[in-house]
């Protein structure tokens, strides 16, 4: 390829996982926009699938091993805040191997060992036959404390990896003011949390707690908490039914039928009976809203074959169809769904200008839509009158003045204070307000404070090597 200019060898690359690996024989494998793993000569022929990928999962990451004799990756079947798993598929056999589970980082050692990380932490080695692509008697630890995925280790042995101290992992819930002065919401409790949502009163507050897996927790006005039972293995992004006495959220695994499926289900907000199913769809449904008269419930859904996500809604009585809401005809990410006090608009995201804007469309029928940022927008929030629209851009929270009346007509949006330090995500917003609009909920990393450093060892081949050897004993 000396001398010639860039071609391109593949155009169905996946959308969120961008991932590819160069083989020795001049070929790369990707993963495709169909959820198949491809391998695509580099002089621009038409890449092939390849023969013995299961598509029902998807690959988050691709390391070739040396000779062209296979490929590791990281594998999750729906969801990989669930579950994922180190797999090598074998290109000689085209079949795919399970080496280790739950596990979410993996590389080959020159000398002859697999390294990967476990999905709580810890760096692990284990002696791996490069011809049969097999691992060879039990792992030993190599490094405690590592973080999940964050290493590296290069061809002379050095080691690089990112360690956490235990509590650092740990977060704060915070009481945000208008100009970013900052209180503890409850001093005595900690954990890994996401998605915070409060009743309309304002007095509890539901949100996910992170541990072996994710469970939705409610606290009350006096302190007192309860964990919502629910049969799901990650269960989180809820939504308050307007009296406060109930609410959605959304669960993934459902043990009785599929241990992948992701649902929307209603549990009581005293937590005194478990979580009845809602809403299953053909596909995932990842995030769920329910209008404040109670009357809709919207939803986001996966939508198979195209890449994208849709948006839908039902009535909660009555009749109760799945309707499309707006379903794109193109590859477009819909996220962060979020519905006006009178039921009128839905606030949400979506990449189809080329960049993630923050987008309001009417509701039911999305048939007139505003771009309400400039230069990136996400997790909206409306102000419980409606008069104001929160949402998060450059890295700060904004609000846009809506005058009432039968338009959508946005002012331009102030800045209210930077988030450097509290938690953000693609998916779902990770704040939420008072009723009275002065103050938000917040979640506050404290691996942002400290507790996080990279380490860089060199020359560990030969204590590597140590290890193993002594592990076999």
């Amino acid at each position: 390829m000396e001398g010639r200019g860039s071609i391109t060898f593949a155009s169905d690359v996946h959308d969120t996982y961008r991932i590819l690996s160069w083989l020795d024989d001049q070929t790369v494998l990707y993963l495709s926009n169909k959820q198949t793993l491809s391998r695509a000569p580099v002089d621009g022929d038409i890449a092939t699938p390849l023969k013995g990928w299961n598509a029902t999962g998807f690959s988050a990451s691709l390391t070739a091993l040396p000779n062209g004799r296979g490929i590791l990756l990281i594998r999750c079947v729906a969801n990989c805040s669930l579950s994922s798993d180190v797999y090598v598929y074998d290109l000689r056999s085209d079949s795919l191997k399970l080496l280790v589970s739950q596990a979410a980082g993996a590389a080959y050692s020159s000398t002859g060992h697999l390294i990967y990380t476990l999905r709580d932490g810890g760096l692990f080695a284990a002696a791996f036959d490069l011809n049969t692509l097999t691992i060879r008697g039990g792992a030993v630890s190599v490094v405690d404390g590592v973080e999940p995925l964050r290493f590296a280790m290069s061809q002379s042995g050095a080691l690089r990896y990112s360690s956490q101290e235990p509590s650092a992992a740990l977060s704060d819930l915070m009481w945000v003011a208008r100009d970013g002065k900052a209180l503890l919401l409850d001093s005595l409790w900690r954990g890994q949390f996401a998605y915070p949502t409060l009743s309309p009163d304002g007095k509890s507050l539901a949100v996910s707690v992170r541990d072996k897996a994710a469970d939705l927790w409610i606290r009350e006005a006096n302190g007192n908490r309860h964990k919502v039972f629910s049969d799901g293995l990650v269960n989180w992004r809820a939504s308050w039914m307007p009296d406060g006495k109930s609410l959605m959220f959304v669960s993934v695994g459902d043990v009785d039928k599929n241990p992948f499926a992701v649902i929307v289900r209603r549990a009581a907000a005293e937590g005194s009976e478990k979580a009845q199913l809602l809403q299953r769809h053909t596909f995932g449904l990842w995030e769920s809203e329910v209008s404040r008269d109670g009357q809709w419930l919207v939803v986001r859904a996966d939508e198979v074959g195209s890449n994208t996500y849709a948006i839908r809604a039902r009535r909660l009585t009555g009749d109760t169809t799945l309707r499309a809401v707006i379903v794109p005809q193109t590859k477009t990410t819909l996220l962060n769904l979020a519905l006006s006090p009178d039921g009128n608009w839905l606030a949400y995201t979506s990449n189809e200008s080329g960049s993630v804007e923050l987008y309001v469309t009417s509701f039911p029928e999305a048939q007139a839509t505003s771009v309400v940022s400039r230069g990136g927008g996400a997790e909206p929030r409306w102000s419980r009158d409606g008069r104001e629209l929160f949402f998060v851009s450059g890295g700060r929270l904004n609000v846009a003045a809506v005058p009432p009346g039968p338009m959508f007509n946005a002012g331009n949006p102030q800045v209210l204070f930077p988030l450097a330090g509290y938690r953000r995500a693609r998916n779902r917003q990770q704040y939420d307000m008072s009723p009275d609009g002065q103050r938000f909920v917040m979640i506050r990393d404290r691996a942002n404070v400290g507790g996080r450093g990279v380490v860089y060892v060199e020359h560990r081949f030969s204590e590597l090597r140590a290890n193993v050897t002594a592990g076999k004993r």
